[in-house]
């Protein structure tokens, strides 16, 4: 494993797709939740969409959550 992100935001909830040509992941990056996309070496990252009412960091632990693909 190694950190494919150094951005200051929060991010996680990597999952990768079923072919291995990407990785989803959750981010409040640009100050919004959204899952976004990237390239298995971390290059192209970029919004695929925003969540609508998203997540809040306060008393909840995103983390325990959990992106799957879908086709």
């Amino acid at each position: 494993m190694r950190a494919l992100t150094d951005n200051p935001a929060n991010d996680g909830l990597a999952v990768g797709s079923p072919d291995g040509t990407l990785i989803a992941f959750v981010s409040d990056r640009d100050g919004a939740w959204g899952i976004w996309l990237m390239e298995p070496d971390g290059s192209n990252q970029r919004k695929l969409f925003t969540m609508d009412g998203g997540y809040t960091a306060e008393g909840y632990d995103w983390t325990s959550e959990r992106i799957s693909w879908g086709w």
